[in-house]
């Protein structure tokens, strides 16, 4: 725990084992200030909340499931604890988060099974929260089409920054409940990690990790797992989540930049959704969809049976490491814009829709300049076997893949079935160098 300043009266102790305060009153202590060897009294002063004045509290919020004596008897807000009752329970957990943001910041706690909420969760600068494990499920019991869990103060109104910044989730299980519900919607957030509110070059640094996420939106609205919104919304550290059955997209990058995505994995994106969609604006059905999001990191991400492409790219400079797209009704790797960089990726068996829609039978489709993909396969793993659909190209590449480099590929199996497609399809445009190895067959 830090502190703003410290202040040491003139008296001190000395000889002595058995050290004291002179005058305790509250918010006094005991250092020990070596270049004298003496003990001395000092007054700690409080935090004003910015990073340099950090002081930790944790609160605790239990759940309606819990009996005494495993929680309080009710809500006693002097030892920041809250007894939820199962009905709107984000007015206790959003009252804590207000009590540990006001006392410099912390960590809120959820303890219990269940935490149903009718509205959503705003998250605090310098605020954690917190609960058991997936065991600790928090649900959305009605429709408010926003993320379960937000940044305070922002709306869906173009102008909201709230600034709010160094906020921490993890160890939960969200689930939507089929609600017009997005799983976490984190918009703008203009805050600095260095400074107490807005800055021009923003760096907020939100982490979100340890999270399940399921059931988010319905057949009318294309709840995401993750829609991460927004140019200002930088620095952030993503990982270690698993995501089912949301009805729009896996992961939103919708303009946030300069941020880390690790071992994210999601099945069954868009399923029971809206149709099908690769609108920048509102898409569907895709495990991750990076729109104008750019200079970030994607490591040893997963999407699987999304109703459109495992990964939907239009922004730049950003690097796919040890990622995998498997099973996707489309493209396993989408490429819209160029200037990015894939090394160790595989697409394995994508095209579940056989084209319907306009969704592609290839496992790469490769539409950018000034690409790099180096170590990758793709291909159908089921190579001969009976199945509904088929992964039929490994690379399709088209005119704008201009001034790229495919280096050391494989691809195996693509089209066999269907003794169609094969390897590669398309002309490369001009500039580009393409090293693609294939089985006996050509597939």
């Amino acid at each position: 725990m830090g502190f703003s300043s410290v202040s040491t009266s003139s008296s001190s102790i000395s000889g002595s084992t058995d050290a004291a305060l002179s005058s305790p009153t509250n918010g006094q202590a005991l250092l020990y200030e070596s270049s004298t060897q003496k003990w001395r009294n000092a007054t700690i002063a409080s935090g004003t909340g910015s990073a340099s004045s950090y002081r930790s509290v944790t609160a605790i919020v239990y759940s309606s499931g819990l009996n005494e004596p495993i929680r309080t008897s009710a809500t006693d807000t002097s030892t920041l604890t809250w007894v939820c009752d199962g009905v709107g329970d984000q007015t206790e957990i959003n009252a804590a988060i207000t009590a540990v943001a006001g006392l410099g910041g912390g960590q809120i706690k959820l303890v219990g099974p269940l935490f149903n909420i009718s509205n959503k969760i705003e998250l605090q600068t310098q605020t954690w929260l917190s609960g058991g494990g997936f065991g600790t499920v928090i649900r959305a019991t009605a429709s408010f089409n926003e993320g379960m869990v937000c940044l305070y103060g922002q709306s869906l109104a173009a102008a909201s920054d709230p600034g709010t910044h160094l906020t921490k989730l993890s160890d939960l299980t969200l689930v939507g409940n089929g609600q017009a519900v997005h799983g976490v919607h984190y918009r703008a957030s203009s805050g600095q990690i260095f400074t107490s509110g807005t800055s021009s070059n923003p760096d907020p640094n939100h982490v979100v990790r340890d999270l399940y996420i399921t059931g988010c939106g319905n057949a009318s609205f294309g709840g995401h797992g993750m829609w991460l919104e927004g140019p200002n919304l930088r620095a952030g550290k993503y990982s270690d989540i698993r995501m089912l059955a949301v009805r729009g997209c896996g992961v939103f990058v919708d303009g946030a930049v300069d941020s880390h995505y690790t071992n994210i994995e999601m099945g069954s994106s868009g399923s029971g959704g809206p149709l099908y969609s690769a609108a920048s604006t509102a898409p569907i059905g895709h495990g991750f969809y990076i729109s104008q999001g750019d200079n970030n990191m994607f490591v040893s991400c997963k999407p699987w049976y999304s109703r459109g492409a495992g990964f939907y790219v239009r922004g730049t400079r950003n690097t796919f490491t040890g990622c995998q797209a498997q099973d996707n009704y489309s493209y396993g790797f989408h490429l819209v814009y160029g200037k990015n960089s894939f090394s160790n990726c595989q697409a394995d068996s994508n095209g579940q829709a056989n084209g319907d829609s306009g969704r592609g039978q290839a496992g790469w489709y490769c539409s950018a300049d000034l690409t790099t993909i180096t170590g990758c396969m793709s291909y159908d793993k089921q190579e001969g076997a009976s199945s509904s659909w088929e992964q039929l190209v490994g690379f399709q590449f088209t005119s704008g893949f201009l001034n790229s480099r495919v280096v050391g590929c494989i691809t195996y199996g693509n089209g066999f079935t269907n003794n169609t497609g094969g390897s590669q399809s398309g002309v490369a445009g001009a500039g580009t160098t393409i090293d693609i190895a294939s089985d006996a067959n050509n597939r």
